[in-house]
């Protein structure tokens, strides 16, 4: 089986602080298939630093989260190759 690279839609990844310490962030956004951008759904969204799962994509490949400003997001789907992101500051 070939593994396709998962790419992160970074232009499509909004940030919105939700805390007034600004310590954690909801982070919304879009997997799709780096060859022709068709959404990956049920894509699984992680933590970087700890591995813990944060959410998933819906089918149409999109997924909100919470997490730490300044962290990376993993993303994770059978068939695709591992992805990492920074998550927007």
């Amino acid at each position: 089986m070939i593994k396709r690279i998962i790419r992160f839609a970074a232009a499509a990844v909004l940030l919105t602080a939700q805390s007034a310490w600004g310590q954690t962030s909801s982070i919304q956004g879009s997997v799709v298939e780096a060859g022709d951008g068709s959404p990956i759904p049920n894509a699984v969204v992680l933590s970087a630093g700890s591995g813990s799962v944060l959410g998933s994509t819906d089918g149409q490949g999109k997924f909100s989260v919470r997490a730490a400003e300044g962290s990376a997001l993993k993303f994770r789907a059978p068939g695709y190759s591992e992805a990492t992101a920074p998550a927007p500051c």
